[in-house]
Formats: structure tokens, sequence, C-alpha cells
């Protein structure tokens, strides 16, 4: 039976992907070449979205079990839904920029874009890492099995528009973008 933690669990997967596409088009731009603006924007449009929508209101609710459950534990993690906003925040900032200097062509310094990029990158393979390691481990002790009964339930809410089974049209290219650098990685490692 795959439960909330493995559905959580999947989706930090599948959004450490997205954020190495980020990486790749970060590392065209700081190299002076031109990034994938189209790209950049789908996956900002995603996650403009789906962690916010979908993903984090999940992880809200096991941390109000886990406040009830046991409220010294969750005071530890207590960081978490600030994280979230501020995951938003940097989010909305460096997807402003993109579409700023895709669609209008304003002059931002290719340095500023890369640090706003590389802000939001890699804040998010922080946050994901911290809940990963300290925020999952520590509800999957407390937690009863009530408490992941209810969550399982409500967890099930919303889907994944890239990675739910089929790719909703809008994301097709980006699917694409992580097939190819999935396929070059490990074409990379069987060299």
């Amino acid at each position: 039976m795959i439960t909330l933690l493995d559905r959580l669990g999947a989706e930090h997967r599948n959004m450490a992907r997205l954020l190495h596409v980020a990486e790749r088009q970060l590392d065209r731009l700081a190299a002076a070449e031109r990034p994938d603006y189209f790209l950049l924007g789908l996956l900002l449009d995603y996650f403009l979205d789906f962690p916010d929508q979908v993903h984090h209101p999940k992880e809200d609710m096991l941390l109000g079990l886990l406040q009830a459950r046991a409220p010294d534990a969750a005071a530890e993690i207590g960081g978490l839904l600030a994280e979230h906003r501020d995951l938003a925040l940097r989010t909305r900032r460096f997807a402003d920029a993109v579409r700023e200097i895709s669609h209008d062509g304003a002059a931002m310094e290719r340095d500023e874009l890369v640090r706003l990029g590389r802000d939001f990158v890699d804040f998010y393979f922080h946050h994901m890492h911290e809940e990963n390691e300290i925020f999952f481990p520590v509800a999957a002790a407390y937690l009863t099995d009530a408490d992941w009964a209810s969550a399982d339930v409500e967890g099930r809410a919303g889907s994944d528009p890239l990675f739910g089974g089929t790719a909703d049209m809008r994301f097709q290219a980006l699917e694409q973008e992580i097939r190819l650098m999935e396929q070059e990685a490990h074409e990379a490692q069987n060299a």
C-alpha cells in the first residue's frame, strides 16, 4: 500500500528532477549561453502551482497531526510552515525575473538572474533534504496508525499535473526535457 510518506517522497524526487532541469538552464545562463526561457517558465509554472496547492498542504496537515500528538517533537520542526511561505516567495521572485527577461526583453543583469535561480534551486533542495531527513522520520516515529489512516485519506487530494500519470499538455515539453537529461546521464554513466 502506498502511504502518504511514500507519495511525499516520490513528489520530492520528482521536484528534484525539475530542479536539475533548472540547474542545467542556469548553467547555460552563467556560461553566457541562452537558456530555454520557455522551459524555465513551464518549470516555474509547475512550482507556482503544484507544491503550494497540493504538496505543501499535505505536509502542513502532517505537521498539524504531529503538533497534536507530540508537541515537543513538532516544535523542533516548527519552521516548516515559514519555509513553505519562503519557498513561494523565492519561486515567485525567480518566475517574475524570468518572465521579465523572456517577455519584456528587460535588461536584468545575467548574474542577478543566475543568483535568483540558484537561490530558488538551493533553498528547495535544502528544504526537501530537511523534510526527508528530519520531518518525515519524526512524523513516522510519533504518529499513530489512526493518524496515518486519516492523513492518507486527506493526502490523496490533488493530482500532479506533470508526474501524475499523463502530463498535462502544457508540460509535455518539460517532460521531454527531463527524459532527455536522464537519458544523457544514463549514457554518460555507461560510457
